[in-house]
């Protein structure tokens, strides 16, 4: 993986991370979804875990895709506690944004494979291929989706509820079936779900002894009863 000390900001990530391009790499990710066409403008990043690839208010020179690992983004809110907002994982893309600055900082939380695409000749390849610009605005769409999940999210659902839910979604999106697999920590989970760490262990335990889910081991989570769950995330 990459090499370096992330801990001094920088306003640069992908000068700091870029590597040649690996064509294998590309190819596999960018053939999935539609965006075979970013190929020509991509550059494989390779991060440690606990790495940031960029700072909240940092200028948003580049967007990313997940390939294998997991990044966070967080917020410092104004009394100092953080915010996750999102977990990106693989296939994900993150680091849109319409002001020139990225909204949120972004962290690695596995070591991690990403694409690299750089702002300018993204913009200038959607200009070029308006089917790749649907395929990015649906995208997009999408993920404006799960932020208004997160809004009802920490509105008006209980502990229980946030954490089912949350459970769910990411079986969704890791396509793993009834297995979850949990790169962040508990903490990160917490921070995103607006509960404290003892309250999502405490919950999940309480859900295994409930016989919905089983603990095969800290971060790996397999549902046992998805309809029981279901149940619970929608407070039925």
């Amino acid at each position: 993986m990459a090499t370096g000390n992330l801990a001094t900001r920088t306003t640069d990530a992908q000068s700091i991370f870029a590597v040649p391009p690996r064509p294998a790499a590309i190819r596999a990710i960018a053939a999935t979804g539609g965006f075979s066409g970013l190929d020509g403008i991509a550059a494989t990043v390779l991060v440690q875990r606990g790495q940031t690839l960029f700072f909240e208010g940092d200028p948003a020179r580049s967007c990313f895709r997940v390939v294998t690992g997991a990044v966070r983004s967080s917020r410092l809110l104004a009394d100092g506690r953080r915010q996750v907002g999102d977990f990106f994982l693989p296939d994900d893309f993150f680091g849109f944004g319409h002001t020139g600055t990225y909204r949120s900082s972004a962290e690695a939380i596995t070591d991690t494979a990403l694409i690299s695409y750089p702002r300018k000749l993204l913009d200038a390849t959607v200009e070029e291929q308006p089917g790749l610009g649907r395929a990015l605005f649906a995208m997009v769409s999408g993920r404006l989706a799960d932020a208004h999940l997160q809004m009802l999210l920490l509105g008006r659902m209980n502990a229980e509820q946030r954490v089912a839910t949350f459970l769910l979604a990411l079986s969704e999106r890791c396509r793993t079936g009834d297995v979850v697999r949990l790169p962040m920590t508990r903490e990160d989970i917490a921070d995103h779900l607006g509960l404290t760490i003892e309250t999502v262990s405490r919950t999940i335990s309480k859900l295994a002894a409930s016989g919905l889910i089983v603990l095969r081991t800290s971060n790996n989570i397999r549902i046992l009863d998805r309809d029981a769950l279901e149940d619970l995330a929608e407070g039925t």
